[in-house]
């Protein structure tokens, strides 16, 4: 016994020198380390006070089963879930379809009912809902094929409504609701051929339409509503700043000059943070409501770049979805991202992937995989993506979205 001791002893003492001097390590936001995780052959750096990942092995897909009865979209929901907003495209028809179903099959794990339509009262190509945070009214846009001028229409489930804010008076993108449902921020232009967008709020019933911006700032991009303030990025091209401004300011205020180039801002739904991209899209992170850098996330080598960002609801988790530019690649695939020091991991991938969004738990990530016009359900703390079946006759799926019930 004591010989064995001393041929471990030099083993054991650089192991606990090792584990100690890791422990005692200052954080630092600069440097980072090369991750085990590939994306192709993409690697995924992650900031220095992040474990290693976890394989990205992707599994292969179960299917759900459909059972023969199925409960009724009427029957009152329990908890904060919803109703899932389908938007199907009839290409025989030429026209969108707009559908719903309970949304308590995607969070209890239960058979999905079939879809019901919602009575015409829309144009034939309005585009996805963004949902008011109360869940009482849904904003949409479309645009025009023909000349590209945008309606805003707002829909109440309640009694079944209608209303168009704005009539083709405007060019539309990008909809963010404010936290008390009781404003709507928008991109607007006046101009098709300038690409130059304002910031617009309007209530939910067409009243107050307002320029924000008015015609000062180049490159307007919205982000999105913390607390009654409006965050967005603007600038010339990769030297764009973030700007936040309040209905009733007499202009925007620049929050952080030194933290430049960059795009997609996004606020955590508990205010906390907002999430951002870099110039080119290859790295991800972090600033405080006031303009502080908070730390990096993440960031991407070789040929992926970050197409789209997603929070969970109790601001825990980011989604990425990661499209490569390489023309040897074309798939998507989507990462997960525990931003209180977990571990960045690959968790999908598809040649196209649509709309991702979290459940209200936070506890899952739903997938629009475009090509099989399908849902993939994925537990953000591991384990095997599941299909999920969507029953009836539907022709291919082309956006969904989430309406959220608080009661």
């Amino acid at each position: 016994m004591h010989n064995m001791r001393d041929r471990s002893f030099p083993i054991l003492l650089p192991l606990f020198l090792l584990i100690l001097l890791c422990a005692c390590k200052p954080y630092s936001t600069e440097k980072t380390r090369t991750s085990g995780v590939f994306f192709g052959t993409s690697t995924i750096n992650i900031p220095t006070e992040t474990p290693n990942p976890l394989s990205p092995a992707l599994p292969t897909p179960s299917i759900e089963r459909t059972a023969d009865l199925m409960p009724s979209p009427s029957s009152k929901l329990s908890g904060n879930t919803g109703e899932l907003y389908l938007i199907f495209r009839d290409a025989k028809e030429k026209k969108n379809l707009i559908k719903y179903i309970p949304a308590d099959c995607l969070t209890l794990n239960i058979d999905c009912s079939e879809p019901q339509e919602i009575s015409n009262g829309y144009p034939n190509n309005l585009g996805s809902f963004s949902w008011s945070p109360d869940g009482l009214k849904g904003a949409a846009v479309y645009r025009s094929p023909d000349d590209g001028w945008a309606e805003l229409y707002v829909y109440e489930p309640a009694n079944n409504s209608w209303r168009i804010l704005v009539n083709r008076s405007l060019y539309i993108n990008n909809l963010a609701w404010s936290s008390d449902s009781q404003w709507i921020a928008f991109e607007g232009s006046r101009q098709k051929e300038i690409s130059q967008y304002d910031l617009y709020v309007i209530h939910p019933d067409g009243s107050d339409l307002t320029n924000l911006s008015n015609y000062s700032l180049a490159n307007l991009h919205l982000g999105g509503w913390i607390g009654d303030a409006i965050y967005f990025t603007a600038g010339q091209e990769e030297s764009e700043t973030t700007y936040r401004i309040r209905i009733g300011d007499l202009k925007p205020q620049q929050l952080n000059p030194n933290i430049f180039g960059l795009h997609n801002l996004l606020p955590s739904p508990d205010g906390h943070h907002i999430a951002f991209l870099n110039s080119n899209s290859k790295s991800l992170s972090l600033m405080k409501p006031e303009g502080e850098f908070e730390h990096l996330l993440l960031t991407l080598e070789d040929e992926y770049k970050v197409n789209n960002l997603v929070w969970s609801p109790d601001s825990h988790w980011l989604a990425i979805i990661l499209v490569s530019m390489s023309n040897e690649r074309t798939d998507n695939r989507i990462g997960l991202i525990d931003i209180q020091g977990g571990t960045p991991r690959l968790a999908y991938q598809a040649p196209i992937v649509g709309d991702i969004f979290f459940t209200p738990d936070s506890k899952s990530l739903i997938i629009h995989v475009i090509p099989s016009s399908g849902l993939v359900r994925i537990d953000v703390k591991g384990g095997y993506p599941r299909s999920i079946a969507i029953p009836g006759n539907n022709p291919g799926m082309m956006g969904i979205s989430w309406r959220i019930f608080h009661y």
